[in-house]
């Protein structure tokens, strides 16, 4: 497991078992090149499997300590996460809306909600203080993917935001700043999967926006009618 939004592509967990375990990647590596190419960050990395089989052989270097390893990887079978039922859906989001000052996006889930809702999608001004300052939003529904395929989803907020989407993290936009676009990639099957955005402003302007581009679909605002929530 490597993360997307580290500055360089470390080695974050390794199961046993699995293509990595098995040609002696360890945790704590540094992933410098696959197949050829080079790996500077954790997109890199992702980058670099794109359109590869399972069942191909790829040579990857590794910084191990203070040295270069170079280890054959088989590529394994990836699990992609399953769509689910469509029965029941409505358009928009869920929402919550919080009252409260932070540095860093809080666990709303341990926070009570002082406005809840429904939202075309994910936006700064689905609910927000009279002074548009200290408030937090919580989208939670289901995103629908037009195709099997990878995608890069962003958010671009000020100030911090995240992105999860089948219970993964995919973008972490989180801390105070302001505008600022950060990207994850994910490989996603044609349906709807759970989503969930979270959002704070402190101070300042306060954006919201999520993006994303895929197979045929050039980057762009993500559109209203992608969002379903469950009635």
């Amino acid at each position: 497991e490597v993360d997307m939004n580290t500055s360089m592509a470390e080695v974050q967990k390794v199961e046993g078992e699995s293509p990595a375990g098995m040609a002696d990647v360890r945790k704590g590596d540094i992933i410098l090149s696959l197949g050829g190419k080079k790996v500077r960050h954790g997109f890199d990395f992702q980058l670099a499997l794109v359109d590869r089989e399972p069942g191909e052989e790829v040579r990857v270097v590794l910084q191990r300590e203070k040295r270069e390893v170079s280890v054959v990887l088989v590529l394994g079978t990836l699990e992609l996460a399953q769509p689910v039922d469509e029965t029941g859906m409505k358009s928009g989001l869920a929402f919550e809306g919080y009252q409260g000052r932070w540095d860093v996006l809080p666990d709303f889930t341990r926070l009570e909600a002082v406005a809840t809702g429904v939202a075309d999608l994910p936006s700064e001004s689905a609910y927000r203080t009279d002074n548009g300052e200290n408030y937090g939003l919580r989208f939670f529904g289901f995103l629908e993917i037009p195709r099997d395929g990878l995608y890069t989803l962003f958010t671009s907020s000020d100030d911090g935001s995240r992105l999860s989407v089948a219970g993964r993290m995919v973008v972490d936009n989180d801390g105070l700043h302001g505008v600022q676009r950060k990207a994850g990639i994910i490989r996603l099957r044609k349906g709807l999967h759970p989503v969930e955005v979270s959002f704070f402003e402190q101070g300042g302007g306060e954006k919201l926006e999520v993006s994303w581009e895929g197979p045929d679909l050039p980057h762009q605002v993500v559109p209203a009618e992608a969002w379903f929530r469950k009635q």
